[in-house]
């Protein structure tokens, strides 16, 4: 449906009907070009409406695939953190992985590095508990460990202090024991 603006001829005067999508039109009494002056203040409304409706389409297409994705990465990291809290949820390799290594011949500084590593494995997987033992000590307690991290020297003479370390493993497969012996 065509729509009109009132226009007023620059020449005779007559009122004349244009149509809205014109931008110059003639008089139909004097020939006369007639310029034809918009409201901007319309024009502006009639953009923004019109935007308005196609943000309002694109938004009811993009909130349903937003809502999904959100759900599917919030499911995924959910997942994540309460496999990463499940004691069972460690596998071999990567329990072992940082102290199978740790064996032969190492430094004070190393072995009491490695004792850090054991307390926050112990306090996490309470199902593969490491004792560590040395001279008459054997524990999988962290005051324990803890006093005999303390007791183990760093350096002596102007170089490391060296222990000599073993590390057992039970019938899973898992470290479970990690015995430092005084190399002289």
């Amino acid at each position: 449906m065509t729509k009109f603006i009132a226009c007023k001829c620059p020449n005779c005067g007559a009122n004349v009907k244009v149509d809205s999508n014109l931008d110059k039109a003639t008089c139909k009494y004097c020939d006369a070009d007639i310029i034809v002056e918009r409201d901007m203040d319309q024009e502006i409304k009639k953009t923004i409406n019109e935007q308005l409706k196609t943000n309002s389409k694109i938004a009811k297409i993009m909130l349903p695939i937003f809502l999904v994705i959100f759900l599917a990465i919030t499911g995924v990291v959910i997942f994540f953190i309460v496999k990463g809290f499940s004691d069972n949820g460690v596998s071999k390799s990567t329990f072992n992985f940082t102290l199978e290594h740790a064996v032969g011949r190492r430094n004070g500084v190393t072995v009491k590095q490695d004792l850090n590593q054991i307390i926050t494995s112990n306090k996490k997987y309470k199902d593969h508990q490491i004792y560590v033992i040395y001279n008459d000590k054997n524990t999988n307690k962290t005051e324990g460990i803890v006093e005999i991290r303390d007791s183990l020297k760093e350096i002596g003479n102007y170089q490391f202090y060296e222990y000599d370390v073993m590390i057992d493993y039970d019938d899973n497969g898992y470290i479970n024991k990690y015995t430092i012996t005084d190399n002289e």
